[in-house]
């Protein structure tokens, strides 16, 4: 069998009060999964852009339409992704767990660990096929998030743990709500999220059915990171530091020499900056004992 190039389609969500879960998640297929998903899509859509939160709600082009419309119409497109042979993936994250053993955590950390995690376990399922030619990512436009998640995405393919970076674009990509992949991927990250969210704070708690569908497949499925994650985290955090070669007294030098302020910009680009430097020093044979490179994790949890 030839080699056939993959697509990864991802999106975020997190409850309306942004104080309960965040999840990102990913869908990845084949080209010839995804044009058989659109195709059976915008026969169902009609061609209106599908938004998950809307549809539940009755806002947007949702308005005026009856809750039992709505409703139907997330049960069929989940049944049509349950269907269309692509696999789906996610982190979810426990935002009160995270912040109370990180309480002084960045914005934007939480989107850029779980970032991380998903594509990196997307990328080895494609590669795992024995069949797999270029991975394409595209994530969903979010102005806010589109820069850190560029870096972050060029720091894991050239110095993380991704192996062979050639089947990688250069650049992630990112798209709007009117390409379906990333209609897709708005609809199984929500269902996500709240499968996530139902577990964490409701006591005999049943998925909803779409959600249902989709884990029945086996093909779809995801991590949750609660509050035991993040402190088993914060205690393995001065041994990471030390595995990687690097503490937050080296970044903050780093800081002063650059004339910076910590931000989730600054944190990326100082790994990026490190990785490299032990690259070249590995390739000048002047270490001694070869380095791993800096885990993301390190800056990312502090």
């Amino acid at each position: 069998m030839g080699a056939r190039n993959y697509f990864i389609y991802g999106d975020e969500s997190q409850d309306s009060r942004k104080e309960r879960v965040f999840a990102i998640t990913g869908l990845l297929g084949d080209a010839d999964q995804w044009s058989g998903l659109k195709d059976a899509w915008t026969a169902r859509t009609g061609g209106t852009p599908f938004h998950a939160a809307d549809c539940e709600s009755g806002y947007g082009e949702y308005r005026g339409v009856a809750p039992e419309e709505r409703s139907q119409l997330i049960v069929d497109l989940a049944k049509l992704l349950a269907d269309s042979g692509l696999i789906g993936w996610g982190v979810g994250i426990d935002l009160a767990g995270c912040r109370k053993a990180f309480p002084e955590m960045l914005p934007d950390q939480t989107y850029c660990s779980a970032f991380l995690r998903t594509i990196d376990f997307l990328v080895e399922r494609a590669r795992s096929s024995n069949t797999c030619g270029s991975i394409e990512v595209i994530f969903d436009r979010h102005r806010p998030t589109e820069h850190n998640t560029g870096l972050l995405y060029k720091y894991a393919s050239e110095e993380g743990g991704w192996r062979d970076q050639c089947l990688l674009p250069e650049k992630l990509r990112f798209a709007s709500r009117a390409d379906i992949g990333i209609q897709a991927a708005d609809l199984w990250v929500r269902e996500l999220m709240k499968f996530f969210d139902g577990n964490l704070f409701s006591e005999g708690y049943v998925p909803r059915s779409q959600c249902q569908m989709l884990l029945d497949t086996r093909r779809f499925g995801g991590d949750l990171q609660c509050a035991e994650y993040f402190e088993d985290m914060m205690q393995k955090l001065p041994l990471l530091e030390a595995q990687a070669g690097m503490s937050g007294v080296e970044y903050a030098s780093w800081l002063q020499k650059k004339r910076c302020h910590d931000n989730q910009s600054n944190r990326i680009t100082y790994m990026m900056e490190a990785a490299a430097r032990d690259r070249r020093a590995k390739q000048s044979k002047t270490e001694a004992v070869p380095q791993e490179p800096i885990s993301a994790e390190v800056l990312l949890e502090q």
